[in-house]
């Protein structure tokens, strides 16, 4: 079998590609990391990563590598910030073992098997979420302020700004927001971590971040965009963004970022809407937090008119509890697909989305990928879309132009692809069997082209073009600023996020049967205390349902454990499950939280002797707050529950409770009316 190996191709002025060398641009076709590297230790890499002109790498024994540009503390090497053109082991971090890595312009983030983010390089916006104030560099590795006994699942650096998902499935977002790419509503910087409350209840498996905006994939398959969209890179309708007026080229948002500490107000966002008088009464910002829960924009414009822009959980409980309202709510038009603008016309708005948003015409999305940009993404049946900046030939259309609409790459229909990259101008496409094709820029030979350089160069494909001087088997990929990475020799990508925490519990439970409960016990934690986290765990497959028979599964395999033994645990899991899902019950109307409450009210402890009754009255009083949308989706999905699931873990334990509160109190209490 072939020795597995790391590949790269492209730009290496600052020795980005790890081959030894420092050359502006490589000859053709890609050549080894680290083959002249002091460190042969690296037989296998587990993740790699490369940002503006710096790499990293996690090899087997979750030692963390970085080569490349230096000046800005990116490689974590302390005052030793001469360029590396090999792999050097980032000694701040021995002793952890590195679960996965990632690679801003000039910024690099890491996390451990265990629990904390630790962040490293250029802090000039705050991206690193872990500089003290003023701080604009940090050469060693540095715990993330706030996310320290935080176990993250994944990050994703962009241009200045970070992204993560933690076990919980919680996203959280910092550094440079001056075009919304946080996704916080307003366009202020965050020196650290802050939590993204639009996605609560959304099963995010994935995230990606570009130049200025950022993408959130779900495990249904869903995609959401937010920050930037000028060149359409966000994918969204007109109606789903706002639009804020440039006079002139030179005097775009590009030349001059806000300061991250701008205040909404002071960036003169005009209202586009028709006039009217509940569009001109209603908070724009509110409006747009609405559009991104999939109201129309009629509804959302009287909602929050009504409830005087109090708050978007009111203008939603207002919308659900108004005879009529909710068919409105859901009767937005389709779009019209708007006209292909010249770069001129797009020079002259900035169009931006505040908030996560939904992106209508993406579906079945497995993975997602964003450059500077541009966005491309895979399907499950291996479709490749993409939409963004074109000029380049990045999106693989065949033509030099922005697409503001999700397109087909027709090229790839037959290929088969399982897994995308994207650079800041250059796209990579990963097939089944292990070939790779690039589209966009080749100027520095990322494509990994045979013909890369002097006057037989191809500066830019503009449809997928094979890879000719890779191996034949690639087993991932990555791309960044002009370069690219391939993992060869049998390595292979990690598995698609979908299902993984799920076989990840499956895993703990098996350990635990064998005396081992440690990891049962925090998987416990982190997934029954979380609605986001039950979404994302136990989500059927092409269905907005949860899967009844594995969630009672999983909740009697863990109470068989030992006799009982972490029964405490879950029961402290599910109080805290309860009372989150109490705390969003304006909420609890849509897909996402109703399944949640099921999933909630079939828990064995419901009927417990002694932890039951503790537990009964916050579940009883969330099923009462459910709306009548949210009820009839759990009848809905009642019907198709086991007939035994239902009887033993709902019906019977809800009985039990209220017979019990009228024997007692001869009444109903305000738990029981």
């Amino acid at each position: 079998m072939e020795r597995p190996k790391l590949l790269a191709s492209g730009c290496n002025d600052q020795g980005q590609l790890g081959n030894g060398t420092i050359l502006e641009v490589e000859g053709p076709g890609a050549s080894e990391v680290g083959a002249v590297s002091e460190s042969p230790s690296v037989v296998h890499w587990r993740q790699v990563s490369t940002g503006g002109c710096h790499s990293a790498g996690v090899a087997g024994d979750g030692e963390c590598f970085t080569w490349g540009l230096a000046d800005r503390g990116q490689l974590g090497h302390g005052d030793d910030v001469t360029n590396k053109p090999v792999p050097e082991r980032v000694k701040a971090l021995d002793g952890q073992f590195i679960d996965g890595v990632a690679c801003g312009f000039e910024h690099t983030v890491a996390f451990s098997n265990k629990k904390g983010l630790y962040a490293w390089g250029s802090n000039e916006f705050g991206q690193t979420g872990a500089g003290k104030e003023g701080e604009l560099e940090i050469s060693k590795p540095r715990l993330v302020t706030g996310l320290s006994s935080v176990h993250v699942l994944q990050v994703a650096c962009g241009f200045y700004h970070t992204l993560c998902i933690t076990a919980s499935v919680e996203v959280y977002a910092w550094g440079q927001g001056s075009r919304g790419q946080l996704g916080l509503g307003d366009f202020s910087g965050k020196p650290s971590p802050a939590l993204l409350q639009s996605l609560w209840c959304t099963p995010v498996v994935q995230v990606a971040a570009g130049e200025t905006h950022s993408a959130a994939l779900t495990a249904t398959g869903h995609l959401f965009t937010w920050g930037s969209g000028k060149y359409g890179q966000l994918g969204l309708p007109e109606g789903h963004m706002t639009s804020i007026p440039i006079s002139h080229p030179e005097q775009s948002m590009e030349a001059e970022p806000l300061s991250r500490d701008a205040p909404m107000d002071d960036v003169g966002m005009p209202d586009e809407r028709n006039p009217g008088a509940h569009a001109r009464m209603a908070d724009p910002r509110l409006v747009h937090l609405l559009l991104g829960l999939g109201i129309s924009r009629e509804a959302a414009e009287f909602a929050c008119a009504a409830t005087g822009n109090a708050s978007p959980e009111l203008a939603v409980e207002f919308i659900y509890s108004h005879p009529g309202m909710a068919e409105r709510a859901a009767a937005a038009p389709a779009p019209q697909q708007p006209p292909r603008e010249s770069r001129e016309e797009l020079w002259r708005s900035q169009r931006v989305a505040l908030v996560p948003t939904r992106v209508p015409s993406v579906a079945q999305a497995v993975r997602v990928a964003t450059g500077a940009n541009h966005t491309v993404l895979c399907t499950r049946d291996g479709r490749v879309v993409s939409f963004g900046e074109g000029g380049r030939g990045q999106l693989g259309h065949g033509e030099a132009q922005p697409e503001r609409t999700p397109r087909v790459v027709a090229a790839l229909l037959e290929r088969g692809v399982r897994a995308v990259a994207a650079g800041r101008e250059h796209s990579l496409y990963l097939t089944e069997d292990g070939r790779v094709f690039g589209s966009g820029s080749n100027e520095c030979g990322q494509l990994a082209q045979r013909q890369c350089q002097g006057a037989g160069r191809s500066t830019a494909l503009l449809t997928p073009t094979l890879c000719g001087m890779l191996p034949r088997e690639v087993g991932g990929l990555d791309a960044g600023g002009d370069s690219s990475l391939f993992l060869a020799g049998g390595a292979r990508l990690p598995p698609r996020a979908e299902g993984a925490r799920l076989s990840q519990l499956q895993g703990a439970l098996a350990r635990a049967r064998e005396g081992s409960v440690a990891a049962l016990t925090q998987q416990v934690g982190e997934i029954f205390a979380s609605a986001t986290a039950m979404c994302t765990t136990f989500l059927l497959p092409e269905s907005l349902a949860l899967d009844g028979a594995v969630v009672d599964s999983a909740y009697r395999g863990i109470l068989q454990v030992e006799e009982g033994a972490l029964a405490p645990a879950l029961f402290q899991a599910t109080r805290r499950l309860l009372r989150e899902l109490l705390d969003h019950q304006s909420v609890l109307g849509n897909a996402d939280t109703a399944r949640v409450v099921l999933t909630a009210m079939q828990n064995p402890l419901l009927g417990h002797s002694t932890l039951g009754p503790q537990l009964m009255p916050d579940a009883v009083r969330m099923m009462d707050a459910t709306s009548d949308a949210g009820k009839a989706l759990l009848v809905g999905w009642m019907r198709e529950y086991p007939t035994e699931v239902l009887v033993t873990c709902l019906v019977r334990p809800l009985q039990k409770f209220l017979t019990k509160g009228l024997e007692k109190d001869k009444v109903l209490t305000p738990e029981l009316q």
